[in-house]
C-alpha cells in the first residue's frame, strides 16, 4: 500500500486556471486555494503543497513568471480586483497590485516571456492593465466596449498582446502606444490552392469538456541581418501540455517527435469526503464518497506514482453518498445510501451503475451495513433511516422490508463474528442486541 493525495479539482471553465512551469511545477486554482504541484526528483511523483485564502473570491486566472536571477519560481494569480505575486520557495505573498475598483474583477492574466517585469491582465470592466513590478508602476488601457475572456503574451515581443473577447474577436494591441491614431483592415484570401490546415489527435483521455490547456513548447527563431526575429517556429517537440476537464482529471502529455507520451494523469476531487469504507476482504481496496456525486473505488495494491485513476461510480439522480458497506464476502458489491434518502448497491464489476432497493423521501441514510437476519442465508442489508433500523433481503426483492427498531436510530455497527449488534439512538442510549436463532431481541 502506498500513500496517495486527492488534489481538489480546479475552479471549472476558466480558461486559465492552471500554469505551468519549466522546473515541472504545475499550479492551479481550487476555490479560494492555489494547489502547487512540485515533481518528486526521487520518485517521479507530485508532492502537493497548498496556499490558502490566495483571493477572497474565487482564484480564476494563474500565470507562471519567468524566473529571475535569484531563482526563485514566482506565480501571479487573480479573481478579485487584486493581482498578487507568490514566491513558490516559501509560498509567501510578494507583491500585489490593487488598481481596480472594489468592484471589478481579474479575468486574465499572463506574463512577458522577454521581459520579466511586465505582467498583462485584462478585467471584468474591459481594462487592459500593464503591471511593471520593478517599478511598481501600472499602465490602464481602456478597451472600450470589448468585453475580454482571455489574454496572451507574445513569445517574442515585449509589447504585443492579443485578447480574446466574448463576441468571437481576437484583439492585438500594441501597449507601447502611439500619438496617431491608425487603423488597418486585413483580408485573407481562401482558394482551392491554398492548403487547408489539418488537425492531429494528440490524445483522448478526457471523458468531458476540456476548458483550459497550458503547454511549455521550444521555439526555434529565424532572424535577420540585423538580428530582429522574422520567424517563430514551434519544433517537433513540446515539452508538456497539461490539459483540465470537467472529469476532474489533470493530464500532462509531451510530444516527441509527434509522439505522445504521458506523464501524469490527477484525478482531483471536487467536492468534500462524505464517507468512506474498507473492504473486509481486501484492504487494499477503499471507497469513498464524494459530494461531486461519485463514489471511487481506490486500489491501493498498484502504485500510484505519476498515473491515479480510479474507479468511479456515478450516483446520479440519487444523490450524496452518505454512508456505504462492502459485502463481508463478495467483494464486488457495495451497499450505499444517500442524503436524499436513497438505499441501493452497486456491482462493481457490472457494466450496470447501482441498484435500487429503497427510496425515503428527504430522510437521510445515516448508517448502513451488512449482518445476519433470521431466516436469510446471505448476509442483510441493514440500514438506519426514517429513525429506524431496518434490514432487507437482497436474495427476495420482492419482500417487505423488517423493522428492527422504531426509536430514533441513528447509527448500529455489528461485533467482528456478528454475534452482537449495537444500537445508537438520538438521545445518546446505545443498547445491545443479541442474536440468536430466532428473531432479534433487545
Amino acid at each position: 500500500m502506498n500513500e496517495v493525495i486527492l488534489p481538489p479539482s480546479p475552479n471549472s471553465r476558466k480558461s486559465s486556471i492552471l500554469a505551468c512551469a519549466d522546473d515541472g511545477t504545475v499550479c492551479w486554482g481550487a476555490k479560494k486555494i492555489i494547489v502547487v504541484a512540485k515533481p518528486d526528483k526521487e520518485y517521479g511523483s507530485m508532492n502537493y503543497f497548498f496556499i490558502h485564502e490566495a483571493d477572497t473570491k474565487i482564484v480564476t486566472t494563474l500565470a507562471f513568471l519567468p524566473i529571475s536571477k535569484d531563482g526563485i519560481l514566482r506565480l501571479v494569480s487573480g479573481g478579485d480586483n487584486v493581482l498578487r505575486i507568490w514566491n513558490l520557495n516559501n509560498f509567501t505573498k510578494e507583491q500585489e497590485n490593487r488598481e481596480l475598483d472594489e468592484s471589478d474583477s481579474v479575468v486574465a492574466v499572463d506574463c512577458f516571456k522577454q521581459n520579466a517585469h511586465l505582467i498583462a491582465c485584462v478585467s471584468k470592466s474591459q481594462y487592459l492593465i500593464i503591471w511593471n513590478i520593478l517599478l511598481n508602476s501600472t499602465k490602464l488601457i481602456n478597451l472600450g466596449e470589448v468585453r475580454a475572456t482571455c489574454l496572451s503574451c507574445c513569445p517574442h515581443n515585449s509589447y504585443i498582446v492579443s485578447i480574446g473577447t466574448r463576441c468571437g474577436l481576437i484583439y492585438v494591441v500594441d501597449i507601447q502606444g502611439s500619438d496617431m491614431p491608425c487603423g488597418e483592415l486585413v483580408s485573407w484570401e481562401y482558394s482551392v490552392e491554398v492548403k487547408k490546415v489539418t488537425s492531429n489527435l494528440i490524445h483522448n483521455k478526457h471523458s468531458k469538456l476540456i476548458y483550459c490547456i497550458a503547454a511549455l513548447v521550444d521555439n526555434t527563431y529565424e532572424t535577420n541581418e540585423n538580428g530582429q526575429v522574422e520567424n517563430l517556429r514551434t519544433t517537433n517537440n513540446i515539452k508538456s501540455i497539461w490539459t483540465v476537464s470537467r472529469d476532474n482529471q489533470i493530464i500532462c502529455c509531451n510530444l516527441t517527435n509527434n509522439q505522445t507520451c504521458f506523464d501524469y494523469i490527477i484525478t482531483s476531487q471536487k467536492g468534500y469526503a462524505s464517507c468512506l469504507d474498507t473492504s473486509p476482504i481486501d484492504t487494499t481496496q477503499i471507497a469513498m464518497g464524494v459530494s461531486d456525486l461519485f463514489v471511487r473505488r481506490w486500489d491501493f495494491s498498484k502504485t500510484h506514482e505519476t498515473t491515479f485513476i480510479p474507479q468511479m461510480l456515478n450516483m446520479g439522480r440519487l444523490g450524496e453518498a452518505s454512508a456505504l458497506a462492502w459485502h463481508p464476502e463478495k467483494p464486488n458489491i457495495l451497499a450505499f445510501g444517500t442524503y436524499t434518502g436513497y438505499i441501493g448497491v452497486f456491482d462493481i464489476d457490472s457494466e450496470n451503475s447501482f441498484t435500487s432497493y429503497m427510496y425515503y423521501r428527504n430522510d437521510v441514510v445515516h448508517s448502513i451495513g451488512w449482518g445476519p437476519a433470521p431466516d436469510i442465508h446471505d448476509f442483510a442489508l441493514y440500514a438506519c433511516v426514517n429513525k429506524k433500523l431496518i434490514y432487507y433481503n437482497r436474495e427476495k426483492i420482492n419482500d417487505a422490508l423488517t423493522s428492527v427498531k422504531t426509536k430514533n436510530c441513528t447509527e448500529f455497527n455489528w461485533k467482528s463474528d456478528k454475534s452482537l449488534l449495537a444500537v445508537g439512538f438520538s438521545d445518546g442510549v446505545v443498547p445491545q442486541c443479541m442474536y440468536y436463532a430466532n428473531p432479534l431481541e433487545f
